[in-house]
């Protein structure tokens, strides 16, 4: 009876599948005993699914673990003024020469070196995002591209710029005092302009 219960069990989860007509004869224990899968096969095949589960979340566990936290731990911090949105960063000892800033149409994009580690930041449609993650040459290293998805992913930061943004092209970039700060023009929307016209 067990076993019976058990198979229609597994059947209403999906691990296994029978039709309509194999369900009502189900209530035979002859037929559950001739099943294409037999109990012992199920939970074998389940134990090993446990396995695999297991064996994937450990090597997730490890890889991210293994991968240095220091471009992680660089959050974005903004702040406005009467004239710009600033987007900041504290990062010691930044080698400013190797900082890449370009826009492209309505998007800003810039990659920053904190350590063995690039940041990479884009900024469009008054959304910032940020991600942190390993460099490597993709054509050669597969192990480190998949550990780059893996982090990249759980390291990325997505914030909502407090106002509107215009004129990227106009954007200015400063480092002083180990902080890295972008000021982006605020939109300023123009007052209509009101005017008589004269009647003749």
């Amino acid at each position: 009876m067990y076993k019976k219960f058990l198979l229609l069990l597994l059947t209403q989860i999906g691990l296994i599948a029978i039709n309509a007509e194999d369900q009502i004869l189900a209530r035979d224990m002859s037929f559950v005993m001739n099943l294409e899968y037999d109990l012992d096969s199920l939970l074998d095949r389940i134990r090993g699914m446990e396995e695999y589960a297991d064996m994937a979340l450990k090597e997730v566990t490890r890889t991210v673990n293994d991968i240095p936290q220091k471009a992680e731990q660089v959050k974005a911090a903004i702040s406005q003024d009467d004239e710009f949105v600033k987007v900041s960063f504290n990062i010691p000892g930044l080698d400013i020469a190797k900082l890449d800033f370009e826009v492209e149409g309505k998007t800003l994009k810039g990659s920053i070196p904190v350590g063995d580690q690039t940041m990479k930041i884009e900024i469009t449609d008054g959304v910032l995002m940020v991600s942190s993650h390993i460099s490597y040459d993709e054509k050669t290293n597969d192990d480190a591209g998949e550990k780059h998805q893996m982090y990249e992913h759980a390291s990325t930061q997505m914030m909502s710029l407090p106002v509107r943004i215009a004129h990227l092209k106009d954007a200015q970039v400063e480092y002083n005092n180990d902080h890295l700060v972008l000021k982006l023009p605020k939109f300023k929307e123009q007052k209509a302009e009101t005017k008589k016209l004269s009647i003749k």
